[in-house]
């Protein structure tokens, strides 16, 4: 896959809060995230990738991350020999392919532990996603999520990011509240910047992600199921991602 990593140019100061999977980025930014990782992943490679796409050191945008509980093995080969376990999923997608929310309760527990975490530690300006975490990205900037679960009257960030996002099939079937998701298209408002891999054998699903969203930005990368370290020197992503990452 040629992937390739690399550290941040300045490592950012972490400071976990009551909850242990929650990882802050004490620098002040020109804006803030809160990213989450993909299926068989961590924070630390969340990390990694957000370095990769010179979110800090382009755009000084300050990332805070947060990590699944659900154990499981990693992604693929290279991330299990180059970051330390464990491995997390937001969910398991063969539980998912139920009818509801509800009826999977890692799913439901994930979405309510992230909107604490939002509420406690935000706000955020915006939403990082990467594979699996692009997919609870999109579930909670519904507003079959935030406005009916959560009795919110906007949502409360701006803008998401979907990095490669992977299964998106799950979505098609996924209830909240009574409302099938899919039926609420598109179902997002807000900004959004998909990042698609060319190479990416999970690039259909990426691209099927698209149509839950209204303002959308696509950038296609030549790369596979990854964010790796040339990103940072790719000018049209950039530009791409200044669109994006404006202050109010």
């Amino acid at each position: 896959m040629g992937t390739t990593y690399s550290a941040p140019d300045s490592v950012p100061q972490i400071h976990a809060l009551e909850d242990t999977g929650f990882q802050r980025d004490s620098r002040i930014g020109r804006l803030r995230l809160l990213c989450l990782h993909g299926s068989g992943s961590n924070n630390a490679v969340t990390e990694l990738q957000v370095a990769n796409l010179g979110l800090w050191s382009r755009h000084r945008v300050a990332c805070d991350f947060l990590q699944a509980t659900q154990e499981t093995d990693a992604q693929n080969q290279i991330l299990a020999q180059l970051f330390e376990a464990p491995f997390y999923q937001w969910f398991r997608f063969h539980h998912a392919i139920l009818s509801c929310c509800s009826s999977v309760p890692a799913l439901s527990s994930a979405i309510a532990r992230i909107m604490q975490v939002i509420k406690r530690c935000g706000p955020y300006d915006g939403l990082f996603g990467f594979s699996q975490g692009a997919l609870m990205v999109t579930c909670l900037s519904s507003p079959l999520v935030w406005k009916r679960m959560y009795g919110l009257s906007t949502c409360p960030w701006r803008f998401v990011i979907c990095a490669n996002a992977g299964g998106t099939s799950v979505l098609q079937r996924l209830r909240f509240q009574g409302h099938r998701l899919k039926e609420h298209l598109p179902i997002c408002s807000i900004f959004s910047l998909h990042l698609v891999g060319r190479q990416d054998g999970h690039r259909s699903a990426s691209e099927a992600l698209i149509e839950y969203f209204q303002d959308v930005t696509k950038h296609i990368h030549p790369y596979g199921h990854e964010l790796p370290m040339p990103l940072k020197d790719d000018a049209e992503l950039a530009a791409v991602s200044l669109g994006v990452l404006r202050p109010v």
